[in-house]
């Protein structure tokens, strides 16, 4: 894993922190998993999609986290932050 980024952390964790109240933590990171040689690809695809996005989400977290999904050893840490996520949501539940 790499050293993230005071912005980076703050966009991962809410990403995060979303993915796991919606009950996705398997199937975002099985994506993430599946995807990783394609992260570039997928990186350059969410910089063209900003404009259309950005009605959606806030603009500015969506291209911190194309950056970093520029770098190929970032997705490992967006999936230890789902999974820090989701360990702490079960702790919270038991």
């Amino acid at each position: 894993m790499t050293e993230l980024k005071p912005e980076e952390k703050a966009v991962v964790s809410k990403l995060a922190l979303k993915v796991v109240r919606w009950g996705l933590t398997v199937p975002a990171i099985l994506l993430l998993e599946v995807h990783r040689p394609l992260s570039f690809v997928a990186s350059q695809a969410m910089h063209f999609l900003t404009p259309f996005v950005s009605m959606f989400l806030n603009g500015q977290e969506f291209q911190v986290l194309a950056r970093m999904l520029e770098r190929r050893d970032a997705i490992e840490d967006v999936i230890a932050a789902i999974e820090d996520a989701d360990a702490r949501a079960t702790a919270k539940n038991v």
